[in-house]
Order: structure tokens, then C-alpha cells, then sequence
């Protein structure tokens, strides 16, 4: 393969994003220092939420397009990494698994229990008898 291969030319390209990525989040990471300075205090600059959703009604289809690839197929893959702080639902956990109450202490089955099961068991035995 030589270096005039669209191949070659697209990994050559893909390379000197990656590497460019790459220093900036150095250098994002060097900005971002603000923990070790007690003194230094965070102010937001956009003080409504309305600014905000103009801000996104102004991003454009080609300026989304920029950040994205897309394959023959239409498969589209993003430049960006996406957000390491995203908390989704299913990460939350409200519960722990297994029994509540009472029945965490119980260890067998009550009587009632087991003959209702027994009970049920034995009228879809016949009802599958009857059907061959």
C-alpha cells in the first residue's frame, strides 16, 4: 500500500485526530486544576435556562456533522468521547434483591403453600393427558 491509498490517507488523518485529541485533554487536564486552589470559585456565566435553550436551537446540522463519521452503510460514528459523569437509570440501585420483611427470616415453605403448588401441578398433568 502506498501513501496515495484513500486508505492509508483516512488512517493518516484518523492518527493526527486521535493525537490531537489527545493533547488537548492533556492540556484540559493542566487547565483543570481548580481543586488544588481553595481559593478559586466557579462562576456560571449564563444566568437562565432560556440562553440555553437558544444555544441549542443554534447548533446545526453541519456543525453535528462535523463531529461525526459516516460509513457507506450509514453507520454513524462520533469524534468525541461521550460523558464519563452520566449517572442512568439503570446504575441506580433502590433495592437490594432477595426476600423483605418477615420473609427473610422464614426458611421452608408453609403447608398451604406447598399443597396449592401440588394441587396446580396436578391439574395440568391432566389437562395434558386429556390433550394427547
Amino acid at each position: 500500500m502506498t501513501s496515495s491509498d484513500p486508505y492509508m490517507k483516512e488512517i493518516d488523518r484518523m492518527r493526527r485526530l486521535y493525537e490531537e485529541l489527545q493533547s488537548d485533554e492533556e492540556y484540559m487536564d493542566d487547565a483543570d486544576d481548580s481543586d488544588a486552589d481553595p481559593a478559586y470559585e466557579e462562576v456560571s456565566e449564563h444566568a437562565t435556562d432560556s440562553e440555553q435553550e437558544l444555544e441549542d436551537v443554534e447548533i446545526t446540522e453541519c456543525e453535528q456533522q462535523a463531529h461525526t463519521y459516516k460509513e457507506k452503510d450509514g453507520m454513524e460514528w462520533s469524534t468525541t468521547c461521550p460523558r464519563k459523569n452520566v449517572r442512568t437509570r439503570n446504575y441506580i440501585i433502590s433495592h437490594l434483591p432477595g426476600a423483605r420483611g418477615s420473609a427473610r427470616t422464614v426458611k421452608t415453605f408453609a403447608h398451604e403453600i406447598i399443597s396449592s403448588v401440588i394441587c396446580r401441578v396436578q391439574e395440568e398433568v391432566l389437562v395434558l393427558l386429556r390433550h394427547h
